[in-house]
């Protein structure tokens, strides 16, 4: 057996680690308000959430309506010398009239009705038509 007594035996190892037992009292305290504040920025987080979420539906309202634009841009591009020649069509029935070329004059507006009548209700075409049409009248009116 042991000289030494029991109660030696078990005080001893306690008061050889205070220091240990301190640091490790000192780290979880540092753990606790470490995960406190992260408690606080995952709340912070949670609050922000649907107004990130608020946004992120609008940009990508943004970027569909760019899309869209994008998208008749291209067509346009794409069929710019057909347009180009539709929106003359005024300005050459205006030029048959006053020169008195009237059987073109009339070619021309049967040309028109013919894509009338294909376009259904094209307003860039109904625009043509009435422009044509005003500027038809208004020289035979003059003569």
């Amino acid at each position: 057996m042991s000289l030494w007594p029991l109660s030696l035996l078990t005080a001893a190892p306690p008061i050889a680690h205070v220091a240990t037992v301190a640091q490790s009292a000192e780290h979880v305290q540092g753990l606790r308000n470490e995960l406190d504040a992260l408690q606080t920025k995952l709340d912070q987080l949670v609050e922000d959430l649907p107004v990130l979420d608020a946004r992120c539906r609008s940009f990508l309202d943004a970027i569909g309506r760019i899309a869209t634009a994008r998208k008749a841009n291209s067509l346009v591009l794409q069929y710019h010398p057909q347009l180009l020649e539709l929106l003359e069509l005024p300005q050459l029935m205006e030029t048959c009239v006053r020169n008195g070329y009237f059987e073109e004059a009339l070619e021309l507006d049967a040309h028109v009705a013919s894509l009338r009548r294909r376009l259904d209700a094209n307003p860039i075409l109904d625009s043509v038509v009435r422009v044509g049409a005003a500027k038809g009248r208004s020289k035979r009116c003059a003569r």
